[in-house]
């Protein structure tokens, strides 16, 4: 039997396939990431236009000015508060990538440490929805010790959770499950990755 196609029979496969396309593109969407930090606010009267004016630009550190300059207002607070509790201290040499794409930053940075070390930072802002900033940073570090021992005796906030692959180990912080350590040999030392994703929101 030869099924011919009406106009009708067209209608109906292409609110089908609408549909279908509807579907797909929820299960695709992206997931919030966990809230960890939540930013003071104004009060609900105010706009986020009067968020925005509100900014004092000479009170924010260079990080929180450098989120700012980028575009990236929602950021530059969270950035000038991480900013306080990850650096204040250290010695910080640090370089911002000129700005690709609209709502996303990335900066790189050296970390001279107190006990003489240096490590390497990245610190990646994005402005995905309004209203809300995510930073991702990564501290990457190296160390003369076997990782067995830095686990032990450096990384004692951190519990071991699993391989990666063969050789890299992933750590835990015992209180945020957000907050993992890469540790990789190298020879007879270890390169310890710390790395973040943090959300925040107005």
């Amino acid at each position: 039997m030869i099924f011919r196609f009406t106009v009708v029979h067209l209608w109906i496969l292409s609110i089908v396939n609408l549909v279908l396309i509807a579907v797909v593109l929820c299960l695709l969407a992206p997931k919030t990431n966990p809230v960890d930090v939540v930013v003071s606010t104004p009060t609900e009267t105010a706009t986020k236009e009067d968020t925005e004016a509100d900014i004092d630009e000479d009170a924010l550190n260079v990080y929180g000015k450098s989120a700012l300059r980028a575009g990236l207002k929602n950021c530059a607070l969270p950035m000038n508060q991480l900013a306080e509790r990850v650096l204040v201290g250290h010695k910080v040499g640090a370089y911002r990538f000129p700005a690709k794409s609209k709502g996303f930053a990335s900066m790189s940075m050296e970390v001279a440490t107190k006990s003489g070390g240096v490590a390497y930072m990245t610190f990646n802002l994005s402005e995905p929805v309004a209203g809300q900033c995510v930073i991702a940073y990564e501290a990457v570090s190296q160390w003369n010790n076997k990782c067995e021992d830095v686990v032990k005796k450096i990384l004692t906030e951190f519990i071991p959770t699993r391989m990666l692959g063969e050789r890299i180990a992933i750590l835990t912080h015992k209180d945020n499950e957000n907050r993992k350590v890469f540790t990789m040999p190298v020879g007879e030392g270890c390169i310890a990755t710390e790395k973040e994703i943090i959300s925040f929101v107005e």
